[in-house]
């Protein structure tokens, strides 16, 4: 197990291993980045460890490859969209690296699907939901790719299945919950 770790202000960063027997873990990489990168969304590409970084006041937007050994990672592909987006969240479909993209103030929405050479993505289908909504955690059920929303103002929490062309999803479940919640996270039980 590894994991990346940024500081927003410095631009610091860095990949730290999990040790074998749990207890703690050790940089195996540090460097620095210019400052601002505000999402960090990791996805497996080709089988190896990839991720999406953004900067939400600027647009910017990278596609990285970690390097086999985690010393490091290499830029498959930058670019600039638009500013403001709140939220990414991987999924597959087919086999294929996907992902979520929400702007919380707006209400915009999209699914892209990355390119088959990692360098870039693709929008399948984009719409407007009501603006708010401040989580997004994706789980497999039945085989199929899921996603929770929640909005922590309101309680307001929703079940979706994607459809399997990409196109969208649809609400299985709608529910209200206490507000104020404010990490998701999925896991399985075997």
């Amino acid at each position: 197990a590894h994991y990346l770790s940024h500081m927003g202000a410095t631009g610091a960063v860095a990949i730290d291993r999990v040790k074998s027997d749990g207890q703690g873990s050790e940089t195996i990489w540090s460097g620095t980045w210019g400052p601002g990168w505000s999402h960090f969304m990791p996805f497996e590409f080709a089988g190896q460890a990839h991720y999406l970084s953004y900067k939400a006041g600027t647009g910017a937007a990278a596609i990285d490859r970690v390097k086999p050994d985690g010393r490091g990672s290499d830029t498959v592909w930058s670019g600039n969209w638009s500013p403001g987006w709140t939220h990414f969240m991987p999924f597959e479909l087919a086999g294929q690296a996907h992902y979520l993209s929400y702007m919380g103030a707006t209400g915009a929405a999209a699914i892209d699907r990355v390119r088959p050479d990692g360098r870039g993505s693709d929008t399948i289908w984009s719409g407007r939901w009501g603006p708010g909504w401040s989580h997004f955690m994706p789980f497999e059920l039945a085989g199929q790719a899921h996603y929770l929303s929640y909005q922590a103002s309101t309680g307001a929490v929703a079940i979706d299945r994607f459809r399997p062309d990409g196109q969208g999803s649809d609400t299985i479940c709608n529910d209200t919950w206490t507000p104020d919640w404010i990490h998701f996270m999925p896991f399985t039980l075997v």
